[in-house]
């Protein structure tokens, strides 16, 4: 289990770490978080350096019922990357793309992908099962 966990808990990490406020402007009663700065301290300084990311593992351990020594390993793992941040920014709506639906399956939905997501559900049935039970969310 702690094989799958590790990459997605890495992804969750950097993630969650690389958009961070700090105390104080999580209660400043804004409603947009600034976008993070990729020339700031804390984006330049090792997750494992950082103490607001090594109490964010230890309380996301205690959270989740995980070893807090191993969170913080894989934090210490994680590295900001500055194109994450705008990558998971929504982009703007506009009504200029149109959504073309038979162009996106034949990019996209094919017999290798059809075959892989099947291998995927079935290798992983338990722990899909689990994660419903668990969080609510279908398989």
């Amino acid at each position: 289990m702690k094989r799958l966990l590790s990459p997605l808990l890495f992804l969750v990490l950097a993630t969650g770490c690389a958009t961070h406020l700090p105390a104080d402007a999580q209660h400043s009663g804004t409603k947009t978080p600034p976008r993070p700065s990729t020339t700031s301290t804390a984006s330049s300084t090792p997750y494992g350096q950082r103490t607001d990311a090594q109490q964010w593992a230890k309380e996301m351990a205690a959270r989740q019922g995980l070893d807090a020594t191993w969170v913080q390993a894989q934090l210490a793992q994680a590295k900001f990357l500055p194109q994450v941040p705008r990558l998971m920014t929504p982009a703007p709506k506009t009504n200029t793309t149109a959504r073309d639906w038979a162009d996106y399956r034949r990019r996209f939905i094919d017999p290798i992908r059809i075959k892989a997501g099947v291998r995927f559900w079935n290798d992983n049935a338990e722990t899909l099962a689990r994660a419903e039970a668990q969080f609510g969310v279908p398989a």
